[in-house]
This record gives C-alpha cells, sequence and structure tokens, in this order.
C-alpha cells in the first residue's frame, strides 16, 4: 500500500523539520509518494534541507529496492520556479552542482552551489592561501545579492566566515551554499551546509564536551576553536570568533541556526533565546543567518562591538584576529 506524504506549504525552518521527520518514520514504506505540489513558498534552509533529506531518503530506499515516486509543485506555482532556478531537482537527481553555477542569478538569490576547495584554487589565484580566495568567493556572491557597498561588505563577511570554518574544522573538502535575499523586508539569508565530522566531533578531541548540546554551546563562545592560530601577525589567523560574531549578529539583527550531530540550536532576540532540538535526517553541519541589512551601513559599529565584547568574555582570553574584526 502506498503512503503519501505531503510537504509543508512553505519551507521554513519549523515545517521543514517536521517534514523530515516523518521522512525518517518513513524510510522503509514499501510505496512512497513524496507530494510536494502543496508547497506554494521556501527558504533556503528548508531548500537545502529538503534536498539532503530527499536525495539520501531515494538513495537509501534505491538500495533496498523499495519504490519512491516524487512529484514536484504545480508548474504554475512560484515555488516550482524557484526550485529550479535554485538548482533544486538537479541537486536531488545526483547532479550536484558546477561551481558559482547560475551566479548572475537575479540580483535576490545564490543558487544551490556545490564550492569543492579543488575548484576554489583553480578559480581564483592559485598562488593566494585558501582563506584569501574564500574571501574572494565571499566577495563575488554578496555581489549576486546586493548592489551597495555597505550591504555587499556586511553580505560577504557572513558568507566568508561560514565557508571559511567548514573549511578549516570540518575535515571535507566542499561545502554546499545558498542564500536570498527579500527586498520588502529588507532581510537575507545565507546558509551553508557541510557533511564534514560535526561541531562535536571537532571539539571534542580538545575540550571537555560531554554532549552534542554542550558542543553546540561552546562552539558559539568567544575564543573556541579546535585549531587556533597563534601568529599575531597572521591577518588569517583562527581566533575563534567566526561563529561567536555571527552568532551575536544573528541575534541582534535576525536569527542564527547551527544545527549539527542531528541537534540544532537557535538563537535570536527571544528572552527564551538559545533554544535547543533535535535534527532529523541530517548528521552534518548547516549554519544559517537572517540577518537585517537596513542598517547594514552601520555594521563596521556593529561587528566592532560584538568583538569587543567577546574579548572581554572570551574563556579563553584570546583577542580576534584581524580578519575577524574588519572586512
Amino acid at each position: 500500500m502506498r503512503k503519501i506524504i505531503e510537504s509543508p506549504q512553505r519551507w521554513d525552518e519549523k515545517a521543514t523539520m517536521l517534514f523530515l521527520r516523518r521522512l525518517e518514520e518513513s524510510a522503509s514504506v514499501e510505496d512512497l509518494h513524496l507530494d510536494l505540489r502543496p508547497t506554494t513558498f521556501v527558504e533556503p534552509l528548508g531548500v537545502l534541507l529538503m534536498a539532503e533529506a530527499i536525495k539520501t531518503l531515494a538513495a537509501e530506499r534505491r538500495k533496498k529496492h523499495l519504490k519512491t515516486l516524487f512529484t514536484p509543485p504545480k508548474p504554475t506555482s512560484p515555488a516550482h520556479s524557484y526550485l529550479r532556478f535554485f538548482g533544486f531537482y538537479e541537486y536531488i537527481k545526483g547532479e550536484n552542482g558546477n561551481f558559482l553555477k547560475n551566479t548572475s542569478g537575479n540580483k535576490r538569490y545564490v543558487p544551490l552551489m556545490v564550492v569543492r576547495e579543488d575548484d576554489l584554487i583553480d578559480s581564483f589565484d592559485k598562488h593566494q592561501i585558501l582563506q584569501y580566495v574564500i574571501h574572494q568567493l565571499s566577495e563575488q556572491l554578496a555581489e549576486v545579492l546586493f548592489t551597495s557597498d555597505p550591504e555587499q561588505i556586511m553580505a560577504s563577511y557572513c558568507f566568508r566566515e561560514v565557508i571559511r570554518n567548514v573549511f578549516e574544522h570540518a575535515e571535507t573538502n566542499y561545502c554546499i551554499v545558498m542564500a536570498q535575499r527579500w527586498p520588502q523586508l529588507g532581510e537575507a539569508e545565507i546558509v551553508v551546509l557541510d557533511h564534514g565530522i560535526g561541531i562535536y566531533g571537532t571539539l571534542a578531541p580538545t575540550l571537555d564536551i560531554e554532549t552534542v548540546d554542550d558542543a553546540l554551546s561552546k562552539s558559539l563562545l568567544p575564543g573556541i576553536s579546535s585549531k587556533l592560530s597563534f601568529e599575531i601577525d597572521d591577518y588569517w589567523a583562527n581566533s575563534g570568533y567566526g561563529l561567536y560574531i555571527l552568532s551575536q549578529l544573528g541575534r541582534m539583527t535576525g536569527e542564527f541556526f547551527l544545527a549539527s550531530n542531528n541537534r540544532y540550536i537557535r538563537i535570536t532576540s527571544s528572552p527564551n533565546s538559545p533554544i535547543f532540538g533535535d535534527m532529523p535526517y541530517f548528521a552534518g553541519t548547516v549554519v544559517k543567518i537572517r540577518v537585517s541589512f537596513e542598517e547594514a551601513e552601520f555594521f563596521p559599529n556593529i561587528l566592532k562591538s560584538i568583538v569587543e565584547t567577546g574579548e572581554k568574555i572570551s574563556p579563553t582570553g584570546r583577542k580576534a584576529s584581524a580578519s575577524s574584526q574588519i572586512q
């Protein structure tokens, strides 16, 4: 007997995770129909998590000779157009996209894009260190979303710190990037996903950590890193401030979400923040930062304030590197 699972109307964080739990519970059903026709609105985090889950589920079910039917949103639905532009369908079919695929976009989104370390080096300056090449990529991605300098500076910083964190800590040679801007809201969402060893796997060998939630919490403290660089004059030194700064930027201007090893932490301006929860069907690491760009011109001052506070409360006493403080 066929089991039908309808996707949520809106692929936001909460609805998407509920859908992933249903997928997890139905992984061994003999005949499964994933019906995406109810979907009318999608967000980057939801698109990436859905793409990962559907692709993984379908591959696992093929090995077990189980039947999986997939029905996309209606062709007339705005969601169908967005998913097609984002590269969603190509990704779940196993075609992992190209480096910087379709980044000209429409000045509102960066499509689902696989960023590989080798491609980074080949596409930019082979004589520069990886961190600088990531900086070049981040500037390019920011220019896709925004036209004004203050907005590009702020977006580039967010891209750079998350992507850099992947290649410095996750023990993987690629990550998946996606972003979207909503002009009517004055907001943008940047999401980076990887299949590395996870936050717990990164921090547990060097820190006193018992649970995944403990690892998530500690990763957002200033000066915490499994691979600190101690060269004072190293502009790209790993000072352990990247995720701390982004989490505080999200708290002040929008939202920050970090999931790893099947758990997540969400940071907002709410007095109930942070919130922890289960992350179904994905054991890797995904970072989402959603920020308001209406005050992008004040970003240098906001960044300075966050860094100054972080250096005062850092449990390691470590100062932020030059690259963490300026664009």
